[in-house]
């Protein structure tokens, strides 16, 4: 279901300040609210089962660039494809997952990591850009 039929039926439309919601014409695999009085955060989640690769960067900054959420994952069991990570780590391209520039505040960017299925959880080694999880996440509500 789109975020935001979502967001209608289940009457969360009093979270957002104006009727943005209603362009959220966006299907993430998981999307989390995390309010806050009456404040709502967006958590927007896309998950893969082959190596990350651009296009799938682009689908969830596209995503992102529309909702604006206050935390944005890309994981997949595969782990981050080869080009990915050399754009990043090679090349120092970390911009191209940065989604939201607020006057004032941190920017907010896409975090990728592969799920260790094993142990059930991000792989913490594998989290680009490098240290996004180093330290605690902050919501920005």
């Amino acid at each position: 279901m789109a975020l935001n039929r979502f967001v209608e039926r289940h009457q969360l439309t009093h979270y957002f300040d104006t009727k943005v919601w209603q362009t959220y014409d966006i299907r993430a695999d998981i999307t989390g609210f995390v309010a806050q009085g009456e404040r709502l955060g967006l958590v927007l989640v896309e998950c893969k089962t082959t190596p990350i690769t651009i296009a799938h960067i682009s689908k969830l900054w596209g995503y992102c660039r529309v909702a604006q959420p206050s935390i944005a994952y890309l994981i997949s069991t595969s782990g981050i494809g080869d080009a990915v990570r050399s754009l990043i780590l090679s090349y120092g391209r970390t911009d191209i997952l940065e989604y939201h520039w607020a006057h004032g505040q941190d920017y907010r960017s896409l975090i990728l990591a592969k799920w260790d299925e094993i142990a059930k959880t991000i792989d913490m080694e594998s989290v680009l850009p490098p240290g996004a999880l180093s330290h605690p996440v902050q919501i920005g509500l």
